[in-house]
């Protein structure tokens, strides 16, 4: 499986067409699902980007926050907000309110029904970074 690893996409500084293009590119591109990692958009427009990538990707999504995503509000309503949106939802999921154990459980099963191979490299990409984090 085809992981789309997507990071500091800063959406309120591009326009509707280039978020267009970027969401056709990973529904072609044969991705199973969608990393991003920080950086989405700024705190006003955070949820209505992400509500609006998953209805136009269709593709489970997993995300942590950036610095970048709490622009012009508080953490706390942030998390508060994101929260709420991604509770039950069927194709977002905030992987820093599930824990880290929680969120690579999920991450590397949705690889794992897709692709085994997928999970494998997912579980050494972690190992690797793990090496270096440490």
């Amino acid at each position: 499986m085809k992981i789309a690893w997507l990071s500091d996409l800063h959406l309120n500084f591009v326009g509707r067409i280039e978020i267009d293009k970027l969401c056709e590119s990973i529904r072609l591109s044969g991705a199973g699902i969608v990393l991003i990692t920080g950086d989405i958009a700024t705190a006003e427009n955070l949820c209505r980007y992400l509500d609006y990538l998953s209805d136009v990707i269709r593709k489970r999504i997993f995300f942590v926050l950036g610095n970048h995503d709490y622009y012009h509000s508080a953490i706390a309503k942030v998390n508060q907000e994101v929260a709420a949106a991604t509770d039950g939802h069927l194709f977002l999921t905030w992987l820093s309110r599930h824990g880290v154990m929680n969120s690579l459980q999920m991450l590397v099963s949705s690889a794992m029904k897709a692709s085994p191979t997928a999970a494998w490299v997912i579980l050494m990409a972690l190992r690797w970074t793990s090496m270096i984090t440490h």
